[in-house]
């Protein structure tokens, strides 16, 4: 019987099919979910727009390893409404060398909206990480994405007062947001790719002390002043981060950029800000969802 090497990869996909049932309540119609993917029952809460349902994706790992390679790939049919979140943040552990990836594919049909909001991915020491999100949106359909991220090292400001080295916090961070209209045309190409040894520099034109990142884009076709005026006075007063939000080009909807002193500040930011959105997209004030 022959062992299995060390340095194997994982690789895992999962896919998702949302519906309408004739009543204009969504419902996941399809699922397959291959380890360590795991789903958990989708569920209706207070607050939230007639017909949306919430579903958790879940992990039945530790986190991300050397060599996982993840796929998920989400459809939403015409009219269906979901609000899709994790348990908890992903780990991506230290991959000894190699790298571990995550891509997530969403396709929305006709008068779709869908909320991609999850936990921030956690960098550990020596972490290399790579994100791809791509959506594919038909017309009518909108979408509201979060990305974030932040690196946990408790040896940072130690080893960086004394010189320490790049392999006390993470590797290398990747990270392709792509967002697609119907006819193929790019709404919104997002590239990001932050080193280690980059956090150690404590560049200020960078991320100074804030040890937290991530972005908010919602598209929608229209009504950004009201949203915008709405998100500028939330971020401008908000403790512990640095932040602002403008219009994506073509007028197809907004973007917020953060900076946040740490994980929790972050998590916070980000609430806040699906908050007004919902207030202002829907009118009515969203049930919290517990993690």
């Amino acid at each position: 019987m022959k062992t299995a090497s060390l340095t194997q990869s994982r690789c895992a996909r999962a896919a998702l099919e949302f519906k309408v049932d004739p009543r204009g309540k969504t419902f996941l119609g399809r699922q397959r979910a291959e380890h360590p993917f795991h789903l958990t029952r989708p569920f209706v809460l207070e607050g939230d727009p007639d017909g949306m349902i919430t579903l958790y994706l879940q992990s039945s790992s530790g986190g991300l390893y050397r060599g996982d390679d993840l796929t998920m790939n989400v459809e939403l049919n015409s009219r269906a409404q979901v609000h899709l979140t994790t348990q908890a943040s992903t780990i991506v552990h230290h991959t000894r060398g190699g790298e571990a990836k995550q891509s997530l594919v969403l396709s929305l049909a006709t008068g779709s909206y869908c909320e991609y909001i999850p936990d921030s991915t956690i960098l550990f020491s020596g972490a290399s990480f790579y994100s791809r999100i791509r959506a594919n949106l038909s017309p009518g359909a909108r979408l509201l994405l979060a990305d974030s991220f932040s690196w946990h090292d408790p040896q940072l400001t130690a080893a960086s007062t004394c010189g320490g080295e790049p392999d006390l916090v993470f590797t290398r961070y990747h990270s392709d947001i792509e967002i697609y209209d119907s006819g193929g045309n790019a709404l919104v190409l997002d590239r990001l790719r932050l080193d280690g040894e980059t956090v150690l520099a404590k560049n200020c034109g960078i991320h100074d002390r804030y040890k937290a990142q991530g972005s908010l884009i919602l598209i929608q076709p229209d009504s950004h002043e009201p949203i915008l005026h709405a998100l500028r006075e939330l971020l401008c007063e908000f403790p512990g981060s640095y932040a602002g939000a403008s219009v994506l080009p073509q007028s197809c909807g907004i973007l917020i950029r953060f900076l946040a002193e740490d994980g929790v500040v972050l998590r916070r930011l980000i609430t806040q800000c699906w908050i007004v959105l919902r207030q202002i997209l829907f009118s009515g004030m969203p049930s919290i969802r517990r993690k």
